[in-house]
């Protein structure tokens, strides 16, 4: 799947979790890859974050290499609900499969 067939939601989701101020045509299609891969989840979780619902982001690409300084979701583990919290950790064990 190329960058332009991912859904403006899901490429939003992923610019959000790949945390860069420019992405190039190479980061575009390694941020497909990774999502077409299904190495890439998210959510929104109004119990995480009371009013303002939280957007939860989960990357596992194979190689840590280009995907330095990513926002994923395992930093803020103690304020995901028990919900968010399981489903983290289940894709995060997946991936490690």
């Amino acid at each position: 799947m190329k960058w332009d067939e991912i859904s403006i939601i899901d490429q939003d989701a992923l610019l959000e979790w790949y945390n860069r101020m420019e992405v190039s045509d190479i980061d575009k299609v390694r941020l497909a890859k990774l999502f077409t891969d299904g190495e890439f989840s998210h959510w929104t979780c109004p119990a995480c974050s009371g009013d303002s619902p939280n957007e939860i982001l989960v990357g596992n690409p194979d190689n840590w290499d280009h995907f330095q300084g990513v926002c994923d979701s395992s930093g803020g583990l103690g304020e995901l609900c028990n919900e968010c919290t399981s489903l983290y950790v289940t894709l995060k064990e997946h991936a490690g499969e």
